[in-house]
């Protein structure tokens, strides 16, 4: 029996269809950096990839949780 760890990811949805418009795998390696309170960017698959946030408050509780996902992942191995 093999026993696979999935490392973990974040989705970008569209709401009304909740169609996957974006996925990002979290590694023990991901860079993800807050330039600014509001602007969080990561450098993904192809491109770089940059996320505006409306509310300061939102981009820190997104952040805690990228950090999270990422210790996580660092973690799932060991």
């Amino acid at each position: 029996m093999k026993l696979f760890i999935l490392n973990p990811v974040f989705l970008l949805l569209t709401i009304p269809s909740r169609a996957v418009v974006f996925e990002q795998e979290l590694y023990e390696e991901f860079h993800y950096s807050n330039p600014r309170p509001y602007f969080h960017s990561f450098p993904g698959h192809e491109f770089m990839v940059g996320l505006n946030f409306a509310s300061e408050k939102e981009a820190e509780k997104f952040h805690a949780a990228v950090e999270s996902g990422i210790t996580d992942a660092c973690t799932a191995y060991q």
